[in-house]
């Protein structure tokens, strides 16, 4: 029986347009999906202060004002300028913490000029001052290490050490490290959403769709095939194997983390119970969604009563949505 459809007329005849608008919907879908398996997460990134820091007067006095004209709290306005000289005063003195906000302050041209070169040498000045802390078991200077070992700031980044410092850190008592443990633990994750099982599948699903379009191929009668295929084929394939040679790389790393509501839970309320607005709030979920604790709608809104007001913006305007669905 003859086709109805001209051969010549067939979309695989053409470069495969409709192939890449399929991909980029499987990647719209997998963002989406990586969205809402972690729209109850709460992950804080900063940077905190070393007890030696808090042991010197001016360097505290410095830094609280540095972080309050750079983040525009307690009734502030945001001053790059101002936020940058009181920075420089207190690297004056070796503030580690001064020193990494200095970077980036360079980094974005925020308040100076912007030089790369001149953000790298201040991060990586405050590595060396952080990694001299963390040896005498400062909590804050291993949770730093942590965030520059997961952003690859000052140093080469690398999941596993960022981990494990996150875990010391935690330990030894640091509500910050203890909340982003908190937060791990509930989603499943370490430094980033891609995590490996996502990765690995996500991958196949991208060489899905080229080993259909070479099955058109074979089952069709054209000789030549266009430059734009295979160029559009070579790319598409490259970038699946990749995603699954990253999953797989990852797992064999152990960056992965398995979630574990019970010990988000444990780590969760421990900062929480420090006065971590963060921690309170993702406590809250855990209350509320009876996650690693029985279901207490009560002591949820209590927590969420704490915290609302003193989240940024975007995880504010959540808790707000919780506080409310109770009532």
């Amino acid at each position: 029986m003859k086709s109805i459809f001209p051969q010549e007329k067939l979309f695989i005849s053409k470069p495969p347009i409709r192939l890449l608008a399929v991909t980029i919907l499987l990647l719209i879908c997998h963002l989406t999906f990586a969205q809402y398996l972690y729209a109850d997460i709460s992950f804080v990134r900063n940077i905190d202060n070393v007890k030696s820091e808090e042991k010197n007067p001016r360097i505290f006095i410095e830094l609280n004002a540095g972080k309050q004209y750079l983040l525009s709290g307690d009734g502030n306005k945001q001053d790059y300028e101002k936020a940058f000289a009181h920075f420089l005063i207190a690297s004056e003195q070796n503030s580690p913490t001064a020193l990494y906000f200095l970077g980036e302050m360079y980094s974005a041209g925020e308040g100076v000029t912007q030089n790369e070169n001149t953000a790298e040498e201040y991060f990586k000045k405050s590595f060396e001052l952080f990694s001299k802390a963390a040896i005498e078991g400062d909590p804050g200077a291993m949770f730093n290490l942590g965030f520059m070992y997961e952003t690859g700031t000052g140093t080469k980044q690398n999941g596993t050490k960022a981990l494990e410092y996150y875990i010391k850190s935690a330990e030894a008592g640091s509500a910050s490290a203890q909340t982003i443990l908190g937060n791990m633990y509930y989603a499943g994750i370490t430094h980033d959403w891609s995590g490996t099982a996502e990765s690995v599948i996500f991958g196949f699903l991208l060489l899905i769709p080229i080993y259909v379009f070479t099955m058109l191929r074979k089952s069709s009668n054209h000789q030549q095939a266009e430059k734009a295929d295979s160029v559009v084929m070579l790319l598409l394939g490259t970038l699946g194997l990749m995603l699954i040679g990253y999953g797989i790389k990852t797992g064999i790393n152990g960056e992965g983390i398995q979630r574990d509501y019970n010990k988000a839970f444990f780590w969760t309320e421990k900062a929480a119970v420090q006065g971590n607005p963060y921690a309170q709030y993702h406590l809250g979920v855990l209350y509320l969604k009876g996650r690693g604790v029985a279901v207490d709608s009560k002591v949820a809104l209590n927590l969420f009563s704490t915290s609302c007001g003193k989240l940024d913006q975007k995880i504010s305007e959540k808790c707000f949505k919780y506080k409310k669905s109770i009532h």
